[in-house]
């Protein structure tokens, strides 16, 4: 098959990933603050959209994101959302990118 739908949903039409490895200084304790760690996934596209997973546990009083910021690239995020500075440990970072 070439596309993936589930239940009556748009198809996805093709999957991506990537992986990298990083130890991020940790964001400000201000709410905003970011870490920012870029992945090479090949083929990647703006508008893509991006699940990404570490293998740490997450940090309290951060977020982490993901999205497609230029082609080929996934920008991987820890975002400070409120309370006192957290810094992740070292970790393998996922990003996968499906194509609609």
């Amino acid at each position: 098959t070439t596309s993936m739908t589930i239940g009556s949903g748009t198809a996805i039409t093709k999957h991506l990933s990537g992986t990298g490895t990083n130890d991020f200084a940790a964001p400000a304790a201000v709410p905003g603050e970011t870490a920012t760690f870029n992945i090479t996934v090949t083929g990647a596209a703006l508008g893509n959209t991006v699940v990404v997973s570490a293998t740490i546990t997450t940090p309290t009083n951060l977020l982490l994101v993901g999205y497609v910021s230029a082609a080929d690239i996934c920008t991987v995020k820890w975002v400070q959302v409120a309370g006192a500075a957290a810094d992740p440990a070292n970790a393998t970072y996922r990003c996968d990118v499906w194509q609609h």
